[in-house]
């Protein structure tokens, strides 16, 4: 992996389903990652909700009306695939790899 770039970038993929595995861990991650490629086709449409999600993955189950569309159309896909809707209250404590780090949550 490239240092210079921020893990968000050279992997989101990965990213995404790390997030989306701390609030759903029943969900496979290879699963995860499909439904990740398939919701976003190109790779650089995968950045910016990788970076939102690893910043605050509220995002997911939140509700917010200030969710970012790109947010909202990945969750329809998660439900879609078998994903419960969590209450943000149950991710107080949810972090993933900062951006910098190559390691994910799990490790």
């Amino acid at each position: 992996m490239d240092g210079s770039l921020p893990r968000t970038a050279v992997e989101p993929e990965s990213v995404i389903a790390e997030v989306v595995r701390t609030i759903e861990p029943d969900l496979d991650q290879d699963l995860v990652e499909t439904v990740v490629t398939d919701t976003f086709r190109h790779g650089p449409q995968r950045r910016q909700p990788a970076s939102l999600l690893q910043q605050d993955p509220a995002w997911l189950t939140g509700g917010r009306p200030e969710s970012p569309p790109v947010v909202e159309r990945f969750v329809r896909a998660l439900r879609e695939h078998g994903a419960q809707h969590r209450p943000a209250t149950e991710l107080r404590n949810v972090r993933t790899a900062p951006a910098s780090e190559g390691q994910g949550c799990g490790q």
